[in-house]
């Protein structure tokens, strides 16, 4: 109740007030005494003053302003007793949160995050006491409680957001950890007993971290959060456990080493057995190639034997034009022609018999024969050993060939192909002595027929210039024969001789001038079609030419044997059915992808564009190039002859085979990689994949391809 002292002076009115308004402003209504003042005002005169309707509304505006109300507004404005509506919704705001919070202080989920939060002052202890010291002062207090909850709110979301953070990034790393450095401690090509001493110790090690974040970061949690995340936690331990006890179980490690004792036994079985079946073509392959050098040899000696016999001939050939036809028919006609003057009958042939002059000539016309029909013998001769020679050549490929698709029919392994190969470079090697021996062979032939053929130039230079001679002697001498008859004898006689000796010498002159260019001819057929020339290709020059000029002339050049290498490399992508057979099923598992580059691949086909392929023997060559010695400079003059040439295009190729044996016996066939290997791959695949898809390429039927190229080689 409080008193109003109204302008007027009327009265005092004591009021009452709702208990709501009196707890804000308990001090500033001050208790009165209303029983006098009361007394008073009813013993008041009825006067202007007093009148009752203005002391009404005197009292009623006086209450107005007293309370503070604003009859503009229609509101109140906090200038009276009465506060302004927002001061009441400050007060009604820090009410409802000192309720909450007053709620929740003493939940687990509160206190647990609460008591991690640094300093008295930030706890919610605190900041509840804050708050409700500041209920009544309106909005001048909910600003610095407000702040304080919020500060109070963001240091608890802190403190469980690091907490939950903390449990979360030890379960992540607990489950890269077993995925990389756990897993990559076991062994995939250890024995099953050491992975599963491994495992224990894996196991052991994941228990312990489990553990470790159970009891340093799940424990900060509060206890319903904990509880969910320990229902997830158990089944991992669970799980942990019951692998622990798995890997101790002794039945268990009893059946590893049971099964690592089989593979070990299977393993050893299987190596047995291979070597056994390596073993038995070894000497499949030792008796087929014993076969092969036996018809080498036999090959060999008919070779000897024939050119032994050529080499007799040609020395016989040859003293026979040098001495016997010199000695028995050149002196023989020169003694006949001699006796002219002393045997005239000789000439005159008589009814039953020929003349002794033409029976002499005769004669030497069959012994010419002879000569012509010895060398037509032994061409012939030659040429029957040549055909023997092609048919032992013919039937050594054939058997080589055999032997080959035994191998590729059987699909031996890359160990048992290097032992035929290395078998089979032996006999190349004694096939290229053997070549050089028939090289050297036909340029003794060459040489001794050059010899003879000069030697009949000779003796066609000699025949003429004697058979001139002879011819001018006779006629000396039958004119000699003739004046003298013609001194003893008529006339008559001398017309009759002079004309029969005319005519004798015409025939003898003639015939005896033909046998002989036909002889010669027929030497000069001979020798020619051996010998051969240069504009044809034919014979022995068309050969020495060939590899003189034209084989040799690729070894002038560095990259000669280069190119050669290429070729070769052509051919066997070409023509090899085994390395075709790998790189049709290299395409066919790769097709459809788009990893190929078009222009060299062939997907409807699985093979490698025809027009591509030396450009894939180039890539392949130039790997090659990496081995060490492998393509040695050879330096083939113009002026060497065909021995000199052979025998260093011999020892470049030789050279190039051995080093590539070497890398083939160092290579790992059994690897799923290799080294060399896979940069010819790499090397092949620069031009025939798209830069993008190389590391996506399924490579082993390209790998398997370039083993067996390598060995083709």
């Amino acid at each position: 109740m409080t008193s109003i002292n109204h302008p007027n002076n009327l009265c005092l009115v004591t009021l009452h007030f709702l208990s709501s308004t009196s707890c804000h402003c308990p001090d500033r209504v001050p208790p009165r005494e209303p029983g006098k003042k009361f007394d008073e005002i009813l013993n008041l005169k009825n006067t202007s003053n007093n009148n009752p309707t203005n002391i009404l509304t005197n009292l009623c505006t006086g209450l107005e302003t007293f309370l503070g109300f604003n009859s503009a507004s229609k509101g109140y404005d906090g200038t009276g007793i009465v506060y302004s509506d927002l001061d009441r919704l400050c007060d009604g705001v820090m009410a409802f949160l000192s309720g909450v919070l007053d709620a929740v202080k003493n939940e687990n989920e509160v206190t647990t995050y609460d008591n991690y939060i640094s300093g008295d002052t930030k706890k919610l202890k605190s900041v509840l006491k804050l708050v409700d010291s500041k209920i009544g002062s309106g909005r001048e207090g909910l600003a610095d409680a407000v702040g304080a909850v919020k500060e109070w709110l963001e240091g608890y979301e802190r403190e469980i957001n690091d907490k939950t953070k903390k449990v979360t990034d030890e379960l992540t790393w607990l489950i890269n950890n077993m995925n990389g450095n756990y897993k990559n401690k076991i062994n995939e090509n250890s024995s099953l007993t050491d992975q599963l001493s491994t495992w224990s110790e894996v196991i052991g090690n994941i228990d312990f971290d489990v553990s470790q974040i159970e009891e340093d970061k799940i424990s900060e949690l509060d206890k319903s959060l904990k509880t969910n995340v320990m229902n997830e936690i158990k089944i991992v331990k669970k799980s942990v456990e019951m692998l622990n006890k798995s890997a101790k179980n002794p039945d268990l490690l009893t059946q590893v080493q049971r099964v690592d004792a089989e593979l070990e036994w299977q393993r050893n079985d299987v190596k047995k057995h291979v070597d056994q079946v390596c073993e038995k073509v070894g000497d499949d392959v030792h008796k087929e190639l014993y076969k092969i050098r036996r018809s080498v040899s036999a090959l060999e000696d008919k070779k000897k034997d024939q050119f032994q016999g050529i080499h007799e001939k040609l020395k016989e050939a040859d003293a026979f034009l040098h001495d016997e036809f010199s000695n028995d028919y050149r002196n023989e006609i020169e003694k006949l022609f001699a006796d002219v003057n002393d045997q005239m009958s000789d000439i005159t042939s008589t009814e039953t018999s020929d003349s002794n002059l033409k029976q002499k000539f005769s004669a030497m016309m069959m012994d010419t024969t002879h000569i012509r029909v010895d060398m037509v013998t032994e061409n012939r001769k030659l040429n029957e050993w040549k055909k023997k020679a092609q048919d032992v050549v013919y039937a050594v490929k054939t058997k080589i060939g055999d032997i080959i698709m035994k191998l590729d029919k059987d699909r031996l392994s890359s160990a048992e192909y290097q032992k035929v190969q290395f078998a089979a470079d032996n006999l190349k090697e004694k096939a290229d002595r053997f070549m050089t021996s028939i090289a050297e062979a036909k340029k003794a032939l060459t040489s001794s027929i050059n010899v003879a053929l000069q030697a009949v130039k000779t003796m066609d230079e000699e025949l003429k210039k004697d058979l001139r001679i002879v011819k001018g002697r006779i006629r000396d001498e039958i004119w000699s024969h003739v004046n003298l008859l013609k001194t003893q004898y008529w006339d008559g006689l001398e017309n009759n001789v002079k004309g029969d000796l005319h005519g004798l010498e015409m025939k003898l002159v003639s015939s005896l001038q033909n046998h002989v260019k036909n002889l010669l001819k027929t030497i000069q057929t001979q020798v020619s079609a051996i010998k051969g020339n240069d504009g044809n290709g034919n014979g022995l020059h068309g050969y020495v030419k060939h590899v003189t000029s034209t084989y040799a002339k690729q070894f002038k050049q560095t990259t000669g044997f280069e190119n050669t290498v290429i070729i070769w490399l052509e051919n066997i992508l070409k023509n090899n059915n085994v390395v075709r057979k790998y790189i049709e099923q290299y395409v066919q598992k790769n097709k459809g992808r788009e990893y190929f580059e078009p222009q060299y691949v062939n997907e409807n086909n699985c093979a490698i564009e025809s027009g591509r392929i030396n450009d894939i023997a180039v890539q392949i060559k130039n790997k090659l190039k990496g081995i060490s010695g492998a393509f040695t400079f050879t330096s083939v003059s113009d002026d060497d002859d065909i021995s000199k040439c052979v025998q260093k295009i011999h020892a470049c190729i030789s050279g190039f085979a051995r080093k590539l044996n070497d890398q083939i016996t160092i290579m790992n066939v059994t690897a799923s990689s290799d080294a060399f290997v896979d940069g010819i791959v790499d090397a092949i695949e620069d031009k025939a994949v798209k830069k993008a898809n190389k590391t996506r390429t399924l490579k082993n039927y390209l790998q398997a391809a370039v083993r067996y190229i390598v060995i083709a080689l």
